[in-house]
């Protein structure tokens, strides 16, 4: 089952927060486990980042922005690399927030480091998800 903690802008209580921060144990393989596990249902990331990073709310904002306007559920894990350092030597973290990988029917598809355009957020969320559908989970297609 999955460890985390709705983050504090967590979207309506009707819907699901698409962001929030990871409350598991300090390990690499835990984190990287439970995102797979998720991938394999809808788009999942993992978002590496700190408390002071404003590039980090961002990305965290667009992320919920556009799962709510593209009506497809995906799940990103915020952690905090200030708390939970192994985590951060595990996952090779680039020294610089927020550092992002996206994982699509339990695999590793990409990474990226800073703050992305929200374009290329939703653009992201619609290939993975037309990906995860068809391979026969329950993302809904984008349109």
């Amino acid at each position: 089952s999955a460890v985390f903690a709705d983050s504090a802008r967590a979207a309506t209580p009707a819907q699901e927060a698409a962001v929030v921060d990871y409350a598991g144990q300090d390990s690499a393989e835990a984190v990287e486990n439970q995102v797979r596990e998720l991938s394999k249902k809808m788009p999942a990331f993992i978002m590496l980042a700190s408390r002071t990073c404003g590039y980090c709310y961002a990305l965290a904002e667009s992320f919920e922005k556009a799962s709510r306007e593209l009506s497809i559920p995906i799940k990103v894990l915020k952690v905090d690399v200030d708390e939970f350092p192994a985590i951060r030597s595990g996952l090779r973290f680039r020294r610089v927030t927020p550092d992002t990988r996206a994982y699509e029917n339990g695999v590793q598809k990409y990474g990226f480091v800073g703050a992305a355009p929200y374009e290329n957020v939703v653009a992201g969320i619609k290939e993975m998800s037309v990906v995860i559908r068809r391979n026969g989970a329950g993302a809904k297609p984008a349109p």
